[in-house]
């Protein structure tokens, strides 16, 4: 979601450390609603993306059913 992102990067700067300086993103499960963060902190740090080889092929689930 739009918001989630800027609060995550609220949070960790508020915690005293650089969003910039983070260099991996683990993407525990691939969702379409992780996406958005996903991006903005991919293009804020240059961080490189890991995904758990089950979303490999299928990289955003696009149901937002939490209990799929």
């Amino acid at each position: 979601m739009p918001q989630t992102a800027a609060s995550v990067e609220a949070s960790i700067r508020k915690l005293g450390f650089r969003p910039e300086d983070v260099r991996l993103l683990l993407v525990t499960h691939a969702r379409v609603d992780r996406a958005g963060a996903t991006a903005h902190f991919k293009m804020l740090s240059g961080a490189k993306i890991a995904a758990m080889d089950r979303d490999f092929e299928r990289p955003f689930d696009l149901r937002l059913n939490w209990d799929a």
